[in-house]
């Protein structure tokens, strides 16, 4: 596979240009440690917000090792992912179910977007951060709520994965669309348990 950011940056290096940019990305070894690849906006390197030349191409190079349609870097860490996925559920008017074991950042996006989740508590087990999440509840609120998308945080805050599989099922039986919080398990696209593979519809 291609590496177009990392081959830019490297021969960035590698000219040995002056840096006249931006303060505080000069290039120069700090305590031992070398940021001679934290680079600002320079020609050629590209726009997170609008990419068009190195950055997309790796997000393509991306969402071929995620087998998605799309995949999109992030100028915000998973907060700015959890922000557009709300927004996308928030234009289609979408009721949102989630898990109630979720990142404040979903509750801050709720609050931003204006919107008012329709809570499931999981069957915890040991403490307040991780639990199964019931089913039988989830496909209740299925039934009863019309335009519906699911919210949930997989591997949870500590490592626990939600059945991606069956929960996907779940929703396109009522043709409600899969949000997963996957912050903490972007390696799983190589173990084949990614909640892409596994049937969700977008992910952070």
């Amino acid at each position: 596979m291609k590496t177009p950011i990392y081959d830019f940056l490297q021969n960035y290096i590698n000219s040995n240009t002056l840096r006249l940019h931006m303060p505080g990305h000069k290039g120069k070894n700090i305590a031992d440690i070398s940021y001679a690849m934290d680079i600002t906006e320079i020609n050629g390197a590209d726009s997170l917000f609008d990419s068009s030349g190195i950055i997309e191409e790796s997000e393509k190079n991306a969402a071929k090792l995620f087998k998605t349609v799309r995949t999109c870097y992030s100028a915000g860490g998973s907060t700015l992912c959890i922000q557009a996925m709300l927004a996308m559920m928030k234009r289609e008017k979408r009721n949102v179910i989630a898990i109630r074991n979720v990142h404040r950042s979903f509750l801050s996006a709720c609050v931003l977007l204006g919107l008012e989740p329709d809570w499931i508590y999981p069957k915890y087990t040991a403490g307040i951060l991780s639990g199964q999440i019931p089913m039988d509840i989830l496909e209740d609120k299925l039934k009863r709520t019309e335009n519906s998308c699911v919210y949930l945080t997989s591997p949870d805050y500590l490592g626990k994965t939600a059945d991606i599989k069956e929960i996907s099922k779940l929703c396109r039986k009522y043709n409600a669309v899969l949000l997963v919080d996957n912050a903490h398990g972007a390696h799983t696209a190589f173990t084949g348990t990614h909640p892409i593979a596994l049937g969700a519809d977008m992910c952070c």
